[in-house]
């Protein structure tokens, strides 16, 4: 228990560095939201400072941040200067979504890791595991925007018009499986070497229940372990993806708040991506630490 309060903290405060490293970056980055309105010969440079003012454009990077802070506890994140409305809905409504998207995706993905996992198991460099793993290899060494755009000419080829959540949703699983189908495969090796499991094996047990009942309680731990790695991962393939295939998650949002330099927008959803991450990390551990005793006994 005392390892997951660590874990916790650690993560809260990963959170909280997030938005301050976002407001360092935006800091650094010249110009600011109100830069191409100097080039209006109509705006005074009065008038841009009591914008700047007004805004708290002109005030140091530390001061800004502690402003956002006590904002955040009241449970303000600030108004988007492009679109004059409140930053937490605006990203809340474009988190959800890639939170959907992210976790169908998983969803599948690990189900096709686990079927490949199984191929690979029952006969280990056998010709679908072979097939797999050539597969596997090659996407692996696609960039994801690529993918996405092989994705999309794939879809419009065959398929004529096809919406932006199907063509994300299927680019993010064909991004993220091949990393996961090879880690899932060398656990359940690895498991499947193990005694217990050998003496099950020689009881001429179902190939099923030899799977459900053995391989994969065995290969649990590694499997959890491996489930609260790739959550970083499968959220910034996402956030890219989401750009490339135009689905309204909180890619194309950040996006555009970063062309625009609304500076708020950029850092509620790095702030908001950041929880969610932080979120499934802590509940992949969670679930780590309930499935293996040897993380719960005391050090």
């Amino acid at each position: 228990m005392k390892r997951l309060g660590i874990r916790l903290v650690t993560l809260v405060l990963v959170v909280f560095a997030s938005s301050a490293l976002a407001f360092v970056f935006l800091e650094l980055a010249p110009g600011d939201f109100l830069s191409d309105a100097q080039l209006h010969p109509q705006i005074s440079e009065a008038a841009l400072r009591d914008l700047r003012s007004r805004y708290g454009l002109d005030q140091p990077v530390i001061e800004k941040y502690a402003t956002w802070l006590a904002s955040v506890a009241r449970g303000d994140w600030g108004q988007s200067f492009a679109r004059g409305l409140p930053v937490f809905p605006l990203v809340t409504e474009r988190g959800v979504r890639t939170l959907l998207l992210a976790g169908a995706a998983q969803v599948i993905a690990w189900i096709l890791a686990l079927l490949l996992a199984w191929a690979a198991v029952q006969r280990p460099g056998g010709w679908v595991d072979r097939i797999a793993q050539i597969v596997n290899r090659l996407l692996l060494s696609l960039p994801e925007i690529v993918i996405a755009l092989l994705v999309i000419l794939g879809l419009t080829r065959w398929g004529g018009a096809v919406s932006p959540a199907t063509a994300a949703l299927l680019a993010l699983v064909v991004a993220v499986t091949p990393a996961l189908a090879a880690q899932t495969r060398a656990a359940l090796l690895r498991a499947s070497a193990e005694p217990f499991v050998d003496a099950a094996r020689s009881r001429a047990l179902p190939r099923r229940l030899l799977f459900t009942r053995y391989l994969l309680p065995a290969a649990a731990p590694a499997l959890l372990s491996l489930a609260g790695l790739s959550v970083g991962g499968l959220l910034s393939s996402s956030l890219l993806i989401e750009c490339v295939t135009a689905y309204p998650g909180l890619g194309p949002l950040l996006l555009e708040a970063v062309f625009a330099r609304d500076a708020l927008v950029v850092v509620g959803a790095v702030f908001l991506s950041t929880i969610l991450w932080a979120a499934a990390s802590f509940l992949a551990d969670l679930a780590q630490w309930s499935s293996d005793p040897r993380l719960r006994e005391p050090r």
